[in-house]
């Protein structure tokens, strides 16, 4: 009978944490969801605020990684206001509303600039992601050639005219500016000619 008897207790007690475990690695799996999230510690304290608002996380992507500091703050100015249909805009719909004025496309943008990028150095590839604007970035990771990456990579930190130290937007239109490039005339000699110049 004791024997029995502690034979259903080891039986039950292992039913029991069996059933417990798929639990906690369902809550271990949304942690580490929620981890995955996008980084958006770059911007400004009400820039992160707005972002946490966002619960698109492609509306999330484009604002923290694609959007100008201009489109952040116009997509910012406009949550709270009436659409069209006379509704009050909440953060996702405002960041959307900015998309579709700027004739911007969430998964294009985000798929071409990932593969564009993809190719270049570990090195190139870690400047490419401290570019804020998407056309520096767009520039830098698929007009440019090698010797421009570089040289755009160099003169990161280092002073302008003006004295003051140049981030990396501000390396990569230096170089633009150099070369004569233009971001506009750039992107559209691209789609002329149906591809990208040879690195």
């Amino acid at each position: 009978m004791k024997k029995t008897a502690l034979f259903c207790a080891f039986v039950l007690a292992a039913t029991a944490s069996l059933s417990a475990a798929p639990k906690g690695n369902t809550k271990l799996g949304q942690m580490q969801g929620q981890d995955e999230m996008v980084d958006c510690t770059q911007l400004t304290p009400d820039e992160q605020n707005f972002s946490n608002q966002l619960m698109d996380m492609n509306n999330r992507n484009m604002f923290c990684t694609q959007f100008t500091r201009q489109q952040r703050q116009q997509a910012m100015q406009m949550m709270g206001r009436q659409d069209d249909s006379g509704n009050m805009m909440n953060a996702d719909q405002s960041v959307q509303q900015v998309m579709q004025m700027g004739g911007m496309s969430s998964m294009n943008n985000q798929q071409n600039t990932r593969a564009s990028c993809a190719k270049l150095s570990s090195d190139e590839q870690n400047f490419s992601n401290q570019l804020m604007d998407m056309n520096n970035r767009n520039i830098f990771c698929t007009q440019f050639t090698k010797q421009q990456r570089q040289q755009a990579m160099r003169m990161m930190g280092q002073q302008d005219v003006s004295g003051n130290t140049m981030n990396a937007d501000q390396s990569v239109q230096q170089v633009m500016q150099m070369g004569g490039m233009s971001p506009m005339s750039n992107q559209q000699k691209g789609r002329a000619s149906g591809g990208c110049p040879v690195k």
